[in-house]
């Protein structure tokens, strides 16, 4: 009897103790929250950087809200497609619950230690693995379809080109792409939880509520705020129709294609020759230039750590491709011989999925790791 006794309070006080915890962390969050915005509107005068910098915060804060919002992570659809076995589901599903258990885990650390969002590198390193897992059961039930839309975008680039001249064979493919895509998009929900190229402009949602919801709402509306502006200053060149072609050995499909070009000393000899390439192709890519192929988190979640550097880094001009520009294509020239952090290839993963967008690398130097091999559409070295 005071075994059972023991074991009651022994649940009872580790609930409280979570409870407790939780509170703490939203506090925490909240106050970090009003923290950067009122450094950011101390400023007389931010820079696109600056802006940039403060919607990174404000989008690691809202994903914040709604995982510590929603602990429990209930898949729903998948017994729709007949692909995924009963031992598939339950599989996904554990995937799903153990990667917002680590997740939410990471941020209350970090919230409570005054640590930076982006992240512990051990704990991202294991988050991702699973994340990767999960990702194969997509691949696996999309492959044969991205391969077809693929064969389609490049009949679709004939015909665009003028190669073959044949409106009603264009209207049929473009029809055929189109369907394949909602049919992807469709399993990549019930994977995930949410629709591929679902974006960075998502309203607060039924799913958020009380006082999480209404801090929720003040991030949203100062993240649309800032969109806007970065929004105003943006190439708005796009070719709805999209253009094709091959770069660097890869065939590319685009309607709005992102370059970023390592600059750095041992890759100048190469950028003239690639220009020219890729501008033979597209008419108006957004080319964007780093020093250097670094993927971590120098552009960090507090401003403070921005104002030292105005320079550009690899994951940031992705992101403010992804976000800003709304590419759906990034092409990525470099050595690959930089460091690359668990926790920025977590980023990366992150901003491709939500954004749509499809990366394509080109390397004169090192192989990706098996970690950015996952995510990238295709490599050519």
């Amino acid at each position: 009897m005071k075994i059972c006794l023991l074991l009651v309070w022994f649940v009872l006080a580790t609930s409280a103790i979570r409870a407790e915890v939780s509170t703490e962390a939203w506090r925490a969050l909240d106050q970090r929250f009003l923290l950067a915005q009122k450094d950011f509107r101390g400023q007389k005068s931010a820079s696109r950087i600056e802006h940039l910098a403060y919607l990174r915060s404000l989008l690691l804060y809202e994903s914040a809200v709604r995982l510590m919002a929603q602990p429990i992570d209930e898949p729903v659809g998948l017994e729709r497609f007949r692909d995924f076995s009963t031992s598939d589901r339950r599989s996904i599903a554990a995937l799903r619950q153990e990667i917002r258990e680590q997740e939410q885990e990471r941020l209350v650390i970090a919230l409570l230690g005054d640590e930076d969002l982006s992240g512990d590198e051990k704990k991202a390193s294991a988050i991702l693995k699973n994340e990767l897992r999960l990702d194969s059961f997509f691949q696996k039930r999309t492959r044969k379809q991205e391969a077809e839309i693929s064969k389609l975008e490049r009949e679709l680039g004939k015909i665009q080109s003028g190669l073959v001249h044949d409106e009603a064979a264009r209207d049929s493919v473009k029809a055929e792409i189109a369907a394949l895509r909602v049919h992807i998009t469709a399993i990549h929900d019930a994977v995930y939880g949410f629709a591929g190229r679902a974006g960075f402009r998502q309203p607060v949602g039924p799913d958020v509520t009380g006082d999480a919801a209404a801090l929720l709402a003040l991030i949203v509306a100062e993240r649309e705020e800032i969109l806007a502006y970065l929004k105003e200053e943006r190439t708005l060149n796009k070719d709805e129709d999209g253009k094709a072609g091959m770069i660097g050995g890869a065939f590319l499909y685009s309607s709005n294609l992102g370059i970023v070009l390592d600059v750095s000393g041992s890759m100048t000899a190469h950028l003239e020759e690639l220009r020219g390439q890729i501008n033979s192709y597209f008419e108006a890519p957004k080319y964007r230039e780093v020093v250097g192929c670094r993927l971590d988190s120098c552009h960090r979640e507090h401003l403070r750590t921005t104002r030292q550097s105005e320079t550009w880094a690899t994951l940031s001009v992705i992101e403010e491709l992804v976000t800003v520009e709304e590419v759906d294509t990034v092409y990525w020239f470099s050595d690959l011989k930089d460091n690359q952090s668990m926790s920025s290839l977590r980023r990366l993963r992150e901003l491709l999925m939500k954004g749509g967008a499809r990366l394509y690398v080109k390397s004169l130097g090192e192989k990706p790791n098996r970690f950015l091999d996952s995510i990238i559409t295709d490599f050519k070295g």
